[in-house]
């Protein structure tokens, strides 16, 4: 998949009012189909170590449905899901779950870039926050780090 793709594609804002199945379909692969590969991949290692961390960083809308903002998040609702339910069943077992919500723009991200270019062009911009990325790095360290909490929502 081209990256030019994968990022209309996450930056598609479509209406609950509007979202079809088809919709709702394209965003699985990307979103949830992907990260069950690579839990699949990695997961037995870790189980069998009795050690390790999956850590994943995904929009506040996974959380907290927000009008206009219905194209991914479906997805990520079923990826937080399966992550809330693989964490209960492997935290005994050594292996932490952490996920990290960001209501937030992301510096120098290509979504901070576009919001930047339309404000700039005199464009109506969504109002959020805006977070450095090493921030969000930091806070990733500090969950795997410290294994307690395996939620975290910025801000």
């Amino acid at each position: 998949m081209r990256l030019v793709h994968v990022l209309s594609l996450l930056s598609a804002a479509i209406m609950a009012v509007a979202l079809t199945p088809q919709h709702a379909r394209n965003f699985m692969p990307l979103i949830f189909y992907t990260m069950l590969a690579l839990v699949q991949e990695f997961l037995p290692h870790m189980l069998e170590q009795g050690d390790g961390a999956i850590l994943t960083a995904q929009g506040g809308s996974t959380v907290q449905g927000l009008p206009d903002m219905s194209g991914p998040s479906p997805a990520q609702a079923a990826q937080r899901n399966y992550l809330q339910a693989l964490h209960a069943e492997v935290a005994e077992k050594g292996v932490y779950v952490g996920m990290l919500y960001i209501g937030a723009a992301i510096k120098n991200s290509a979504f901070h870039a576009e919001m930047e270019k339309a404000k700039a062009a005199g464009d109506p911009v969504w109002e959020m926050p805006t977070v450095d990325p090493e921030h969000l790095a930091h806070l990733l360290w500090t969950m795997h780090g410290t294994k307690g909490q395996r939620e975290a929502i910025y801000p």
